[in-house]
């Protein structure tokens, strides 16, 4: 599991005193946009290229915690460059843009060894453990989850599949040219369907 790093915020927050949490009972995250009909060509057809410094994202709403994200990445025939270690960005949302950083990191997209080979295309489904970051999260914001391609991956042609059920509390966004976090707050564009994710929390 890819694990975004810690940060004192975040465990400052789940700090607090029993005494000054809600009574209301948490709104869990517990959804897949893959369905029963979901085919890898058209995942690959409608899904987002992770071009050279293109971050693409899912956001989510209505969830006060998500303790893991699963995003499937997929490849024409087999990937075709050595393992690669990609920017990752957790933030809240608004509109097409983030506004605020909570954490940001890095992982390691595996080689081929690790692919599944599905007909003419290959797919790695990718789990990111959200509990330092998302364990407590406030529903009525907007949160997302971004991913940053790099060169190998342009060249590789990899994407983001889509998902072939929609998600009712999110949308998916993309952001060109971004080294840093200040380059997704403006200029982001809706990238169209859902991406193939599975999310869950075990409370």
């Amino acid at each position: 599991m890819a694990k975004l790093p810690r940060i004192a915020f975040i465990l400052a927050v789940l700090a607090i005193p029993f005494a000054s949490v809600s009574k209301a009972s948490p709104v869990t995250l517990s959804t897949t946009t893959i369905g029963g009909g979901y085919a890898i060509d058209t995942s690959y057809d409608d899904g987002a290229a992770l071009a050279d410094g293109t971050a693409l994202t899912q956001t989510f709403t209505a969830a006060s915690q998500i303790d893991a994200l699963t995003f499937r990445f997929i490849t024409v025939g087999s990937p075709s460059v050595a393992a690669q270690t990609l920017d990752v960005y957790f933030s809240n949302w608004s509109g097409t843009d983030a506004t605020t950083s909570i954490d940001v990191g890095t992982f390691e997209l595996p080689a081929i060894g690790s692919w599944t080979v599905d007909g003419t295309k290959s797919y790695y489904d990718m789990v990111f453990d959200m509990t330092s970051v998302a364990g407590s999260l406030t529903p009525a914001n907007t949160y997302g989850l971004s991913i940053v391609g790099n060169a190998a991956t342009a060249g590789g042609n990899y994407r983001l599949g889509a998902g072939d059920t929609a998600y009712g509390d999110g949308a998916t966004h993309t952001s060109a040219n971004v080294a840093t976090f200040a380059n997704l707050t403006s200029g982001g564009t809706a990238a169209g369907a859902d991406f193939a994710f599975i999310a869950n929390s075990a409370a």
